[in-house]
Order: structure tokens, then C-alpha cells, then sequence
């Protein structure tokens, strides 16, 4: 059993990239400070059970770099029995940022590199060992011939600088294939991931089922014109309101396959040069 996200495609636009996933995580840049927001919800791909205070994000505050990190696809993968977790990619995760603390990578590029690598061999090591039997057999939706893993994201900064890295892990037949990584520079533009209640709802004018949720802010994202403009509490209130939309019955019954596995306690952090990676107040997980 494999418990985490579906694997599903990327939507590209002209500004701004937005994943269509069962997991809700939006990320600004506010003058020189990060917001970063997520969702609680997480559920069995396979029974449907669901837990509301799911921990998403993770901060990392060390002498050169402070941080924020989140993995999504598979979270945590089955015994061959299916009766306990043989392997959470999460903790495997925390593992190796802590392996990290005294090490210094070029930048976070080079850093998150260095994470899917200890990833990669906690995953080797537990199938060679028959801990688990397979590496999670999803297909990549832009390339049918691997099958996605995971995705890992980290967002802060790395050296003074602002930074952002993303990587896909992936598997053909059940051999890794060369990671996919994106970074370390930052595009001011948002990313959001979530339902796609989002073409709904951020925008000018909301869709009248949405109308509720939506809040003058979210205009913003219509325009070039309001690149780096969001402000510390526009973001939160973004955020907030996109999850709560996304965990509604009318946002459900726009988009039965991704928002019902979006809710749950939000958890908001900010990251900047002087105060470092931190919970917003109200917004711990």
C-alpha cells in the first residue's frame, strides 16, 4: 500500500505553474519574506481514510540557511503483509536534512540534491531488504514510461540568497531514473497546488459558487502587473481561503477527484533573512 498523493499532470501557463494534487501548499515571496501554507489532510489511497492534522511542512534553521520543506506523492509505503508502514519517505526526509547540518552544499539546489539521494538509497535499501516489494508503480502523466515517486520542495534562503529547489524522483521497471530537479532561483510568480478550484476562484471576478471565499487579493493573479505585490497577509488570507474553498461542498462538487482530499488544519510559515523559518502565529501544525 502505497499512502500519499495520486500522480497526476502539471498545468503550465503563461506566468505561473500550478499542480493539479491532493495536496494544497502555496507559496509567496513578500518583499524579502517567504509564506508558505499547507494543508492537514492526508488519506489511504486505498481504504480512503483520512487524517485532518497531517504535518506538511517542515522548517530548517541552521547558520547558512533557513528554510521550508515539503514532500508530496508517496508519503509512506507498506510492509509486503500490508499490516504497518515499512518505510515513511517523511522521517527519511528529516533524517537527512538533520545529516546535513554540518555539511555545506554549493546551494539548495545542490542541498536538495543531496536529500532525494538519501531518499533513493532509504528506498533501495528497504526493497533489497523486502521491506517493501515495488517502488510506487504510478505514471508519470509526462512520461508514461517512468512512474513518479515523489517530489520534493524546499523554499528559503541559502547563503543570504533567496532560493528555491524542486525535485522529482522516478523510476523505469523499478530502477531509478536521473532525478528532474528545477532551482535555485526563485520566480516571484506564486506556486500554488491543490484543486482545480483554483482557475475558479483566483481571479478577477470569482465564480459565483465560489464567491464566499474569494477575497480582493486574488484579483492579483490576473495580471503581470501584481508580480511581488502580495503582501504578508494577503498571502495568509489567500491561502486560507483557496484551503477552505477546496474542503466545501460546492468546491467537492466542482472537483470531486482532488478537493476532497484537501482540509484539514492549515499550516502557515514564514521564512526571512532575520527572523529565519517560523510559524505564524495561529497557523502551527
Amino acid at each position: 500500500m502505497f499512502i500519499g498523493d495520486p500522480v497526476i499532470p502539471l498545468r503550465w501557463h503563461s506566468v505561473w505553474e500550478f499542480k493539479t494534487m491532493p495536496t494544497a501548499i502555496l507559496r509567496f515571496l513578500s518583499g524579502k519574506t517567504f509564506v508558505v501554507a499547507a494543508d492537514g489532510l492526508s488519506r489511504d489511497r486505498e481504504t480512503g481514510q483520512s487524517c485532518s492534522t497531517e504535518k506538511k511542512l517542515f522548517l530548517v534553521n541552521e547558520p547558512s540557511r533557513s528554510l521550508v520543506y515539503a514532500l508530496t506523492g508517496t508519503g509512506r509505503i507498506n510492509d509486503p503483509t500490508d499490516t504497518h508502514v515499512a518505510l515513511d519517505l517523511t522521517k527519511e526526509m528529516e533524517k537527512a536534512v538533520s545529516a546535513l547540518t554540518a555539511k555545506k552544499p554549493e546551494n539548495l539546489l545542490a542541498y536538495a540534491r543531496e536529500v532525494a539521494a538519501h531518499l533513493q538509497r532509504a528506498l533501495e535499501s528497504a526493497k533489497n531488504a523486502r521491506r517493501i516489494l515495488e517502488y510506487p508503480p504510478m505514471a508519470d502523466p509526462s512520461d508514461a514510461s517512468q512512474s513518479l515517486i515523489a517530489t520534493l520542495f524546499f523554499w528559503g534562503y541559502y547563503d543570504g540568497e533567496a532560493a528555491r529547489a524542486m525535485i522529482k524522483m522516478r523510476h523505469r521497471n523499478q530502477s531509478f531514473s536521473p532525478l528532474h530537479e528545477e532551482g535555485p532561483a526563485v520566480d516571484p510568480w506564486p506556486d500554488v497546488s491543490g484543486s482545480s478550484i483554483y482557475a475558479l476562484l483566483l481571479r478577477e471576478t470569482p465564480d459565483p459558487r465560489l464567491a464566499g471565499f474569494w477575497i480582493p487579493a486574488m484579483a492579483k493573479f490576473t495580471t503581470t502587473l501584481s508580480i511581488g505585490t502580495f503582501t504578508v497577509a494577503e498571502a495568509r488570507d489567500i491561502a486560507v481561503q483557496y484551503i477552505h474553498a477546496c474542503e466545501s461542498a460546492a468546491g467537492r462538487a466542482i472537483d470531486p477527484d482532488r478537493a476532497p482530499g484537501i482540509g484539514g488544519r492549515i499550516h502557515i510559515a514564514t521564512i526571512t533573512p532575520k527572523d529565519g523559518a517560523q510559524w505564524m502565529p495561529s497557523y502551527e501544525p
